[in-house]
């Protein structure tokens, strides 16, 4: 039976697929952006919170663009909902194309982000660099100068649909650790 693991579980997971604690603290950034985007637009939430916090898991195994495939696997043997194996293997970037697949040699899988919980997911990865809050516009110029432009374009327009659901620029949410030095 599949299921949907709560945040704790979520944590106890990553923990036993020996996680180092920079992956636990990007995925709980990762997570905290997403949650964020859910409280504006109609989706399910447990999905992407523990897709959000999940995303990366493969990282213990592979540190490639094929921890994807790696953390989809791993979800499999862990009985995890179907949806947030599918989030996992599709946040890369702003998805991959089929031919991107083939060309990279990553298994014939769709690999393009199409749900709206697989969506935030991969635009919440997209405004974090390791534990750090990154602009939307410092990460699409980033994948322009690796020659992803295609890449780029899609995380662009990702990010753009996600705003538009959300009713206001994604852009402006910032970090817990932000939030509370803002406060100060």
């Amino acid at each position: 039976i599949e299921f949907v693991p709560d945040k704790p579980k979520c944590l106890e997971i990553l923990k036993n697929h020996g996680a180092s604690s920079e992956l636990i603290e990007h995925s709980l950034a990762v997570e905290f952006i997403a949650d964020r985007i859910c409280n504006s637009v109609e989706c399910d939430y447990d999905i992407v919170v523990a897709s959000a916090l999940l995303h990366d898991i493969g990282r213990t195994v592979d540190n490639s663009i094929k921890h994807s495939v790696e953390g989809k696997k791993i979800l499999q043997r862990e009985r995890v909902s179907k949806r947030i194996q599918d989030a996992v293997l599709k946040h890369i970037g702003g998805g991959l194309t089929p031919e991107e697949v083939k060309n990279l040699g990553l298994p014939d899988e769709d690999m393009m982000p199409s749900t709206i919980e697989e969506k935030i997911v991969c635009t919440a990865d997209n405004l974090i660099k390791g534990n750090k809050r990154i602009s939307i516009k410092d990460q699409i110029e980033r994948y322009r100068r690796k020659g992803l432009k295609d890449a780029a374009e899609r995380i662009e327009k990702m990010y753009e649909e996600i705003c538009n659901m959300a009713g206001f620029d994604i852009d402006g949410i910032s970090l817990w650790n932000e939030e509370k030095k803002e406060s100060l």
